[in-house]
């Protein structure tokens, strides 16, 4: 096999490739062979035809051509190995020659770079510290997760943190909006309800209904697309109102939590848990400020298809984010009037950063 390669800007190779005479011989006997079992030649099992019947009936360069289809992946793949080339997008592949076989493919890969000063880059160390109320978060947030939902002795309003169990319609004018929920639970403060129902719900008690008139901007981007310039009425019914009854933090809790004997024990393993965190964070940002400096002196030319698997790794990150506030990205697009190829030119220098 010879292989040439050429480099051209955009971190781009045209890699000339050709075989050698006695494996292209190889892969032509095995071309032979494969399509002598797959054609029916009158008077001779599938198979048994001689070769000179068969190339007569395909013709010699269709055989020379299933050659060359058989080996170019591998000579490919040889000819990356032996000169360390990472490629990063599809490849181009152009027929040079048949017999024996050539053809060069032109393929973006990973950039060398030129490095500038970087021993002068210089960096400290950060120290990371951690605060009680920290560990303090952590521990509340372990005792929700295990705290029960209890029955109110004496009637009351609900308030922030009570678990309240609702019927909810709601109305666009006269029609239905959306399919009514019966028997819903949310705990108030937590489960990201419009503010105004939430105050309403403090003002009710059991067994009362209300009813109260929401209307959407039509650049509201904090709400779905499909509530925007709307003008919904909301109908409540409050079925019950518990209240949390959050455990102590004692050792039965620690146990609970994990292999834990004592409070002791959980309270070390969550300023452990923590600190470690704050420490990888700080070694990323430590990592991140002496990547960038180094990149201002360096000389690197990015190919484009790397850029465009960076947004696509992005817009793949994006899209949860979206979901997570009950947002599609095609409603994004359309609230922000953009197509989505704007939006990606949008992403394209920092992506390429």
């Amino acid at each position: 096999m010879r292989v040439s390669v050429e480099r051209m800007p955009g971190s781009t190779v045209a890699v000339d490739i050709y075989s050698d005479e006695a494996e292209f011989s190889i892969a032509v006997d095995k071309a032979f062979l494969k399509i002598n079992r797959d054609v029916t030649i009158p008077g001779f099992r599938r198979g048994k035809a001689p070769r000179h019947i068969i190339e007569r009936m395909v013709g010699r360069d269709a055989v020379v051509e299933e050659a060359g289809r058989d080996m170019m992946e591998d000579l490919f793949r040889r000819a990356v190995e032996q000169e360390a080339l990472v490629p990063v997008g599809e490849p181009a592949v152009e027929i040079l020659q048949a017999d024996p076989f050539g053809f060069k493919v032109t393929v973006a890969v990973f950039p060398e770079p030129t490095l500038g000063d970087y021993l002068s880059v210089r960096a400290e160390p950060r120290e990371v510290e951690l605060e009680d109320a920290e560990v303090d978060t952590v521990i509340e947030q372990l005792r929700k997760s295990k705290a029960e939902w209890l029955e109110i002795e004496a009637p009351r309003m609900p308030r922030e943190g009570d678990q309240v169990t609702l019927d909810l319609s709601v109305f666009d004018g006269d029609q239905p909006f959306q399919t009514p929920a019966e028997d819903a639970t949310f705990v108030l403060g937590e489960s990201q309800m419009f503010e105004a129902i939430e105050d309403a719900i403090k003002m009710m008690s059991v067994g009362a209904a209300a009813e109260l008139t929401l209307s959407f901007e039509e650049d509201d981007q904090s709400v779905n697309l499909e509530l925007r310039g709307k003008a919904l009425r909301y109908e409540l019914t409050l079925k019950d109102v518990k209240q949390r009854a959050l455990p102590e933090l004692n050792d039965d809790l620690a146990k609970e939590a994990g292999p834990f004997e004592t409070v002791d024990e959980l309270l070390a393993q969550v300023r452990k848990d923590l600190l470690r965190s704050k420490a990888q964070q700080a070694r990323t940002e430590l990592t991140s400020d002496i990547v960038n400096h180094m990149a201002e002196t360096a000389e690197l030319d990015v190919p484009a298809a790397l850029v465009e698997r960076e947004i696509d790794d992005q817009l793949t990150q994006f899209k949860t984010r979206l979901a997570q506030q009950r947002m599609t990205y095609e409603d994004y697009l359309v609230a922000n009037g953009q197509a989505e190829e704007e939006f990606r030119a949008e992403m394209r220098p920092d992506a390429g950063r």
